[in-house]
């Protein structure tokens, strides 16, 4: 929040992956370019401390000292992935909003029907991401979490392994 911002009461949000300017009085986004779960939990954050937020609001209209409140925390939430390639049938090449980047071996992840399609060869081929979850899809919905494909890149494990296994 500025103090000489304009317009309806708001304030910017900022993240590594991007930021968003949100309306405080109604809880709603004016602009974003943060990721959809960056921004969902700034959302939340929001509407926490919406309260707070038009008070800050009142006193910098008012040239007043502005109140502190506590940031959302952002630790332990997984960087959107920014990018697919295939390196080969059950194969991919992931790219995360943070830099991180590797090849992960998927195919033993994908089970049930929904896959069926994304199985195939020319299916498999077929992914993309989907920016507003952050994560790697096919046709049909199949997708995998991006929580488990960020661990297994940048540890060598999938989250159910044991590293002494």
């Amino acid at each position: 929040m500025y103090y000489d911002d304009h317009g309806h009461p708001h304030f910017h949000a900022r993240h590594a992956d991007g930021q968003a300017k949100i309306r405080i009085d109604q809880v709603e986004v004016i602009e974003t370019g943060l990721g959809v779960r960056q921004l969902r939990l700034v959302l939340a954050w929001a509407e926490l401390h919406r309260e707070e937020l038009l008070e800050n609001r009142r006193r910098a209209r008012a040239g007043e000292t502005l109140l502190d409140i506590d940031p959302p925390s952002m630790t332990g939430l997984t960087p959107d992935i920014t990018a697919v390639s295939v390196v080969r049938h059950g194969v991919l090449r992931l790219t995360f909003a943070d830099g991180l980047t590797g090849e992960v071996d998927v195919l033993d992840r994908m089970h049930g029907p929904v896959f069926g399609q994304a199985l195939t060869p020319a299916g498999f081929a077929a992914v993309t991401v989907d920016g507003d979850s952050g994560t790697i899809v096919w046709p049909g919905g199949a997708d995998l979490a991006p929580d488990t494909l960020y661990e297994r890149i940048g540890t060598g494990l999938w989250p159910d392994e044991n590293a002494a296994a």
